[in-house]
Parts: C-alpha cells; sequence; structure tokens
C-alpha cells in the first residue's frame, strides 16, 4: 500500500536512470512514484509514461500484476500531485492527458 504523503523529492543531482530519454523532473517523478506505490517500472516502460493518464494504466498493471491492486483514483491523485508539486504549475493548469514534457514544461 502506497503511503500517499506528499512527494519525497530527491535532490536532482542524485537522480540517476538508465532511461536516456529520461530527464531530471520526469526520472524524478518515476522514481517518486516507485517510492510511494513500492513498486519497480521498468526502464522500458518508462519510456511510455508521457501522460498522467498512461501512467496511471501502467502503475495499475504493475500493482495489479504484483498482486497488490489499488483503484485508479488513488493512482490518479498521487501522480496529479507529484505532477504539481514538480512542475510548480496550478491545479487548473493540470490535465490528465497533458503530455509531461511538452505541456507540464518537465524535462
Amino acid at each position: 500500500m502506497p503511503s500517499l504523503t506528499a512527494a519525497r523529492w530527491i535532490d536532482k543531482r542524485e537522480v540517476h536512470t538508465d532511461d536516456p530519454r529520461m530527464g531530471l523532473d520526469t526520472g524524478q517523478l518515476v522514481m517518486t512514484w516507485e517510492k510511494e506505490f513500492v513498486i519497480r517500472i521498468p526502464n522500458e516502460t518508462t519510456a511510455t509514461l508521457v501522460t498522467p493518464r498512461r501512467a496511471t494504466e501502467a502503475i495499475a498493471e504493475i500493482l495489479r500484476t504484483a498482486g497488490k491492486p489499488l483503484d485508479r483514483e488513488t493512482i490518479d491523485e498521487v501522480i496529479r500531485t507529484t505532477t504539481l508539486d514538480l512542475s510548480g504549475m496550478k491545479a487548473a493548469e493540470y490535465r490528465v492527458d497533458g503530455r509531461f514534457v511538452q505541456d507540464f514544461g518537465l524535462d
């Protein structure tokens, strides 16, 4: 069960990812979700997490496969909160189909 606390951000200098397509911000999001949901998101999956909706779908599937399903509303809320915290954007600007890099300005 995820802790569902506010995001526990890691200093960007400490973020390491094996996926060269991920920037520091998006890598930080993935690492935060892994901690919140106590899961490991495979590198090949991280490249597909281009929107909050896609991240919710992937995390829900990982949790279901691991035998610890969680309702999508809870997953959505964690993704929304962490995205807003990292991007600094206003809640009114957040869209479930917005793209992390192109629309939310994350790298």
